[in-house]
Parts: C-alpha cells; structure tokens; sequence
C-alpha cells in the first residue's frame, strides 16, 4: 500500500516494470508528528541516503572551485 509517493511509484514502474523493487523508509504518524521507525534497515537506509546527498553536495562545491 502506498500513502504517499504515488506518483513515484508510477514513474518507477513506467521505467522498470511492476516488478522492481526499492528501499523504502516507513514512516509512522501521531498527533500532527511523524518518526522513524528505529531499526538498523532504517537506520542504513537513512544514512546511505544523507551520505550520498553530502557526497553530491560537497562535489558540487569542489567542482566549482
């Protein structure tokens, strides 16, 4: 079930069929706020990402130089 991304997820099957698989992070909501789910697939997952962001970022900076 997809609450929210629906539109990614179109576009990912359009590209690489209804088959493909993705990482995904579960988020969890109460009152007005949102978590994480604390578990280390979401702990890596998380961490890869901002990683890779940082990377590109940090990149960008240099490249420009």
């Amino acid at each position: 079930m997809i609450r929210d991304g629906q539109h990614r997820a179109v576009v990912l099957a359009y590209l690489y069929g209804l088959d493909y698989e993705i990482e995904i992070l579960r988020f969890y909501f109460k009152d007005k706020k949102h978590y994480i789910k604390n578990n280390f697939d979401n702990t890596k997952i998380f961490t890869k990402w901002f990683l890779k962001k940082v990377y590109i970022k940090m990149k960008r900076i240099i490249s420009n130089d």
